[in-house]
C-alpha cells in the first residue's frame, strides 16, 4: 500500500510539473511582441487651422501624435502663465513684470519710461494673476494707458504710452466727477434719488 501511495504522489508531482511548465511557456509567448515592419507611408491628418496635411507619429502602442508645434510654442505671447506674488510692502509693478518674464523667453527693454513701473506699487488684485496668456497678464499689470510692444527679433517686451487709454481714462474721470459731486451734495442735504 505504501508503494502505491508513493507512485500516486509521483504521478501528481509529475503532472503538476508538466502543467506548470506549460503555463510558463504560454505566458512567455503571450508576452513576446514582434515589432511590425515599419510602414513606408507616414499617416497624416488634416490640420485644423491651415487645411494642410500634418504628419502623425506613433508615440506608443495606441497613441498617435501630430508632428507640429502647439500655438504657445510658435507665438510666445500665447503661453499661459500663472503668477502668485507674495504680499510685501516693496512689490512694484516693474518688479512683477520682470518676474513674469523670467522663464518666458522675453526680457523687459531698458527704456526710461519703463522705470515709471518701479515707482508704481503692485495692487492687491494683481498679487495672483492667471492662468492667463502672457500678453494679457502684462497688459493687466501695466494698465490700459500703456501699449504693449514686442521686439520679436531681440525678444524684448516694451511699453509705450497709449494716447487712447489716457484719453479714455480722462473722459471717464471727467464724467464721474459731476455725478459724484451731485451725489455728495444730495447726501449732505439729505435728499435721495
Amino acid at each position: 500500500m505504501a508503494s502505491r501511495l508513493q507512485s500516486h504522489r509521483g504521478f501528481e508531482l509529475a503532472t503538476l510539473t508538466a502543467l506548470a511548465s506549460v503555463l510558463v511557456s504560454l505566458s512567455l509567448t503571450g508576452c513576446a511582441h514582434q515589432p511590425s515592419a515599419p510602414s513606408s507611408t507616414v499617416p497624416t491628418s488634416p490640420s485644423k487651422s491651415t487645411g494642410e496635411e500634418t504628419p502623425l507619429a506613433h508615440y506608443s502602442r495606441y497613441t498617435l501624435i501630430e508632428m507640429r508645434p502647439e500655438a504657445p510654442q510658435t507665438d510666445l505671447l500665447q503661453q499661459v502663465v500663472d503668477v502668485r506674488i507674495p504680499a510685501t510692502a516693496t512689490s512694484s509693478v516693474g518688479d512683477t513684470v520682470r518676474y513674469v518674464l523670467l522663464h518666458t523667453g522675453f526680457r523687459l527693454c531698458e527704456d526710461p519710461a519703463i522705470r515709471d513701473f518701479d515707482s508704481l506699487p503692485l495692487p492687491a488684485a494683481h498679487m495672483h494673476l492667471g492662468p492667463l496668456p502672457l500678453a494679457t497678464v502684462l497688459q493687466l499689470l501695466v494698465g490700459r494707458s500703456w501699449a504693449l510692444e514686442i521686439d520679436e527679433s531681440n525678444r524684448r517686451v516694451c511699453f509705450s504710452r497709449s494716447d487712447a487709454g489716457a484719453s479714455t481714462n480722462d473722459t471717464a474721470r471727467a464724467e464721474r466727477r459731476p455725478r459724484a459731486a451731485a451725489v455728495a451734495a444730495r447726501a449732505f442735504t439729505g435728499e435721495h434719488e
